[in-house]
């Protein structure tokens, strides 16, 4: 005989009617579904995590209870605690009636079994004596309030239950909890749109309790990486850009730590860089092995140097570029297994490299023509295993070196020495800084040959435990602050300084800038106080590795790992004329393997940008590469035709620039299969035009149909190519 209950009346006589259509198995197991779905339908799902908060009445210890639990559904509205007061391993099972009364107790885990346990309908009815106050029954702890019952408006359980060691009733229970259970809201994802979308796509999740995500917690992933960025709409809708091989199932972690998932996001690849505006120097991968720690530096007669640790035998080693060739500059420069170098370049030519050698420490050697020479004694320094940068080096106009040296402690103390004759002295006080991550750089003012530093300062930890940017500089007695302690206002604090001072004196920081979301921004020193160059956190994804250079023209560069774009290296150029950062050449053209190095982009004398740089292209081997953008020469590097890079002189001018709807180029001489190319920061060729029928010098092109923007107008010839950027406005 079945019990069919309330089950509604229409779905029974529609199930009847069908009866006799069916078999008596196809009956029963139709029956059983609706009998199911008629139960399900009806059950409340209430488990999650509950904030608790009550007292605990004990005939010898009495407390209070503030503690989270978590409800477990175990049927429907029917539930267990795993935990009763405070006592771990003792728990109870109960349900929620029609009418959200807490009822049907059963005692789970050690808790004694009822009727020695159960909820209670009256405060203390035994007249058990409590050593208080407060006592039962007196507010708050009142059963009128603690009533056993479920409140789905604010989804509150209050609860009064009791327990006593073989009590027949209530009126035994000399343990008396009363409790009330607040649910902590938890966000969840009910749709992604689109599912799919390239490196900065913005996607937008719907659900509930959105509000309750943080954005710039690292809250919001697709599969396994996160979000480049993310912001709260309200508290249904939240919108975040996809970052670079961001696949799989989306991720939202709110500030309860609970998480939400919604499975099927698929990520497309950005297209591959083409036309960059930038060639390789000589052949690329051109170390014997993979290679790491890469820097480079050019001297006055605008030959480049690069230093790097070879895997193939872990030590120092020093090339540069002459005759098309890269060439070993003497033996190896380090002794052993070394690693972070450095390497600057003196007025005479005279290449200096520092390193971090595996016993000696920090050392500093130059090159006699022959072999590599120790400068002061070898490893006057031990590497600090705190410091993310363990030396920073730099020249002052008579190419005396000085290093910066955090300390081998936590925080690191930072010391500057400077080269006097074979020795290698304090400039001012020792440890007169404190670096929390050893993230320290050093500069010299060569109009007055005055030291900078540049590091992220423990004094000025943040609100949320990070630290910020100071920089100090050496007046010639002691080391003072130059403006004010704690330049930055980054949310998660700051890496990677670095810093520059320009021809005229001035100071130039750059920094990892973290609010949740890392982004590039600059700062200069002016009259007393820092300002931003441009906007601050001006680069358009997640930026790692900060690397500043100054051009010969004091015009700022930062070079970074632009990870959300599509994990390689991207340089913007400041435009003091739009007070804005523009990409130089395409954005992510070039294929680094790790990290960016500093002093890894340079500057010759002819303004050119050269990049040495651990090229996964090529296995991680040393690659150089030069920006083609101008009438620009590397020395070293001649001008055959067999050179594919080789960069020759072919005057041409356009104009208007800015330019609106057409575009000028005179051209000084119309080469034979001449072709013009228009091409975007992402390297997609937008206007293409032979000019082999072309007998005029000058052309016009129509860019009308261009987005506002910057481009690049390349002219490819048999001899080579040359380039120059314009704007459309």
């Amino acid at each position: 005989m079945f019990y069919f209950g309330a089950i509604n009346h229409d779905l029974l006589l529609l199930f009847l009617n069908q009866f006799k259509n069916m078999k008596t198995t196809t009956v029963l197991l139709t029956l059983a579904c609706i009998i199911c779905m008629h139960t399900f339908s009806n059950a409340q799902n209430l488990d999650g995590s509950y904030l608790v908060n009550g007292y605990f009445f004990h005939p010898s210890a009495s407390r209070p209870i503030a503690t989270s639990k978590t409800i477990i559904q175990v049927g429907p509205n029917t539930y267990r605690i795993d935990v009763l007061g405070d006592l771990v391993g003792w728990g109870f099972q109960f349900t929620v009636d029609a009418g959200n009364h807490l009822t049907n107790w059963v005692a789970t885990g050690v808790t004694p079994p009822a009727p020695a346990s159960g909820f209670m309908t009256a405060d203390n009815p035994g007249g058990i004596i409590y050593a208080g106050p407060p006592f039962p029954g007196t507010s708050p702890w009142m059963h009128a309030t603690y009533n056993n019952t479920y409140n789905p408006a604010t989804h509150t359980f209050y609860m009064h239950y009791g327990y006593g060691t073989g009590a027949l009733d209530q009126n035994g229970y000399n343990r008396q909890v009363y409790e009330q259970y607040t649910l902590q809201l938890s966000s969840k994802i009910s749709a992604v749109t689109p599912l799919s979308g390239t490196s900065l796509a913005e996607v937008t999740i719907t659900g509930q309790n959105l509000s309750l995500v943080d954005p710039a917690a690292y809250s919001v992933a697709f599969g396994s990486v996160t979000a480049d960025t993310a912001w709260l709409v309200s508290d249904n809708e939240l919108h975040a850009k996809v970052a670079a091989g961001a696949s799989g199932t989306v991720m939202i972690r709110d500030v309860n730590y609970h998480t939400d998932t919604f499975p099927g996001f698929v990520y497309t690849p950005v297209p591959p860089v083409t036309n960059p505006g930038w060639s390789y120097v000589g052949k690329p991968g051109f170390s014997q092995g993979k290679a790491s720690y890469v820097s480079a530096a050019t001297g006055t007669d605008n030959v480049p140097y690069v230093v790097f640790i070879d895997s193939a035998s872990g030590r120092a080693k020093v090339m540069k570029f002459d005759n098309n060739n890269w060439g070993a500059v003497g033996p190896l420069a380090s002794d052993r297994t070394s690693t972070h170098t450095d390497i600057v370049v003196t007025k005479a030519n005279v290449p200096v490299v520092a390193f971090a050698d595996s016993v000696a420490g920090v050392t500093v050697k130059a090159f006699n023509g022959n072999s590599w020479a120790t400068l002061g004694n070898e490893g006057f320094a031990p590497v600090s295993p705190y410091a993310q940068n363990p030396y920073s080096m730099a020249l002052d106009s008579n190419d005396v070196p000085y290093i910066l040296l955090p300390g081998a402690t936590y925080p690191s103390l930072i010391t500057v020495f400077r080269l006097q004759g074979r020795t290698w002295v304090p400039v001012g006080d020792t440890g007169f800084a404190a670096s929390g991550l050893g993230q320290a750089k050093l500069a010299i003012d060569k109009t007055t040959n005055t030291p900078y530093i540049v590091f992220d300062d423990v004094n000025t930890l943040n609100a949320t435990s990070h630290y910020e940017a100071t920089v100090m500089r050496f007046n010639g007695r002691k080391w003072v602050i130059a403006g004010n302690a704690g330049i930055t206002n980054a949310r998660n604090g700051i890496y990677y300084p670095d810093i520059q001072i320009d021809s005229k004196g001035n100071p130039f920081i750059a920094v990892q800038d973290d609010n949740g979301f890392e982004r590039m921004s600059v700062y200069r020193f002016g009259a007393g106080a820092w300002s931003f160059v441009g906007a601050q956190r001006f680069s358009k994804s997640r930026s790692y590795y900060c690397n500043l250079t100054l051009d010969k023209k004091n015009v700022p560069y930062v070079m970074f790992k632009d990870a959300s774009y599509n994990q390689q290296g991207t340089i913007l150029k400041f435009s003091k004329g739009k007070g804005s950062w523009d990409t130089l050449g395409a954005r992510g053209f070039l294929p680094v393997q790790d990290g960016i190095e500093r002093h890894s982009l340079v500057f010759n004398n002819f303004n050119t940008p050269l990049v040495a740089f651990s090229d996964k292209n090529k296995g991680g081997k040393v690659s150089v590469v030069k920006f083609d953008g101008g009438e620009q020469q590397v020395s070293g590097q001649q001008s055959t035709s067999n050179n594919a890079i080789a960069v020759r002189s072919m005057e041409f001018s356009l104009y208007p620039n800015p330019a609106h709807n057409t575009l000028t180029v005179n051209l000084s001489k119309n080469e034979t299969s001449s072709l013009l190319q228009v091409i975007n920061l992402s390297g997609e060729v937008m206007i293409e035009r032979k000019l082999n029928n072309d007998k005029a010098n000058t052309i016009t092109l129509d860019i009308s149909k261009l987005a506002a923007g910057s481009y690049r107008l390349s002219v490819r010839t048999g001899n080579g190519n040359y380039s120059k950027q314009f704007i459309k406005n």
